[in-house]
């Protein structure tokens, strides 16, 4: 009767340490999900700053043609113009969905002598 009393309290012993083991688990997998989530995101920004700012180096280079209103440029014309490198394939794509970011439009304008450089809504 004693050996069955110990015998049930290793068993219970043995289930505790397996529900814990398997919550910690849990837990850094999530934590983990959540730092690459935020990653990629980050990855993304960086990005779409740099596509940003070639589109500014080309609108210096293009400054006379510019207006009030929008000038579009394609991420891709900027990979062709060799502003943006491209990741491969002559492509840029989104780290959070490897999409293809070329044909994301840009919009220059040029209004109280200053550049202005942002991402068109389509």
């Amino acid at each position: 009767m004693a050996k069955t009393i110990l015998d049930e309290k290793r068993k219970s012993g043995v289930l505790i340490y397996v529900i814990l083991f398997l919550g910690i688990c849990t837990a850094a997998y999530v934590g983990v999900r959540s730092l690459t989530k935020t990653s990629k995101e980050q990855q993304y920004e960086e990005k779409m700053e740099l596509i940003i700012n070639a589109g500014k180096k080309y609108a210096e280079q293009i400054q006379d043609r510019l207006s009030s209103r929008c000038f579009e440029i394609t991420v891709s014309d900027l990979v062709k113009l060799d502003l943006v490198p491209a990741d491969r394939n002559g492509k840029i794509y989104d780290p959070r969905t490897n999409e293809s970011m070329n044909k994301k439009k840009l919009c220059l304008t040029y209004e109280n002598n200053k550049i202005i450089v942002y991402e068109k809504n389509n």
